[in-house]
């Protein structure tokens, strides 16, 4: 039988010690419950950007179902309508503050 050149009773196996595995201290689970809160907020605002959106395209072309053509045209009518201007803010606040949060988790030691 082989012998074990580690105990199982060690705070860490090597594979963990190999990668750097973080310790989950409550600092860190504050900052992951705040990134996956900030992110669900950042995913609405998002898709309901996004669905409101296909309804402009669609009374602007009077289609049930607007094709590639009528896509085309989303982005400028999304960047430069008034009616977009608050989800535009809110949507470009909450992308900040998801780089943001993403880059002090990565520096978390």
């Amino acid at each position: 039988m082989a012998r074990a050149d580690w105990a199982y009773d060690e705070p860490a196996t090597r594979y963990e010690l190999a990668i750097g595995v973080p310790e989950m201290t409550p600092a860190r689970i504050i900052l992951l419950g705040m990134i996956g809160v900030v992110f669900a907020v950042w995913a609405f605002l998002a898709f309901r950007a996004l669905f409101r959106l296909a309804g402009v395209l669609r009374l602007r072309t009077g289609k049930m179902f607007p094709g590639p053509r009528d896509a085309l045209s989303a982005p400028k009518v999304f960047l430069t309508d008034h009616l977009f201007r608050q989800d535009r803010k809110y949507l470009g606040l909450m992308t900040l503050l998801v780089l943001l949060l993403a880059a002090v988790s990565a520096r978390q030691p």
